[in-house]
Formats: structure tokens, C-alpha cells, sequence
């Protein structure tokens, strides 16, 4: 899960998302959503799926092979609670 750390900005980053992971597995959660997932670094680290609303950040996110949806973190298409 943790990649080689170039920059201080990459630091931050692992140990945010690295903190989210052991949150996932110690609770059970199945699915997370990560809105705002820009070009997928936290998505791609927790195995979420990624909502943003910049169609070339999404595409930049899928081709890592990540799960991304297009829309407006104020109107996203699930259940409440769902993740």
C-alpha cells in the first residue's frame, strides 16, 4: 500500500490515506467513497470508489483502474449511509 515517499506532499498523503486504511479494516467497512478523488492516489490506496466532477482527472483515475463516477459532491446518486 505505501509507495516510495519522493515528496513531503506524498508523505502527507500516505500517511492520510494509510491512517483511512486501518480505520477501513478495524470497523469492517466494505466500500468507501472518496469524493473528490481528483486523479485517484487515496482511491487507488483504500480500493475506493472515486467521485470528482472533472471528466480528464476521472479518465486520469480509470486508467489506473480505479471505480469512478462523475458527479457533484452535493448530489451523488446513493443511499444515505450507503458507505
Amino acid at each position: 500500500m505505501i509507495g516510495e515517499v519522493k515528496t513531503y506532499l506524498d508523505y502527507l498523503y500516505q500517511r492520510r490515506y494509510s491512517e483511512a486504511f486501518r480505520i477501513k479494516n478495524e470497523l469492517g467497512i466494505k466500500e468507501i467513497l472518496d469524493v473528490g478523488c481528483s486523479h485517484g492516489y487515496g482511491a487507488l490506496m483504500l480500493n475506493a470508489i472515486g467521485a470528482y466532477i472533472d471528466p480528464g482527472l476521472l479518465a486520469e483515475a480509470k486508467k489506473k483502474g480505479l471505480r469512478v463516477i462523475r458527479y457533484d459532491a452535493h448530489n451523488l446518486p446513493f443511499k444515505q449511509a450507503a458507505f
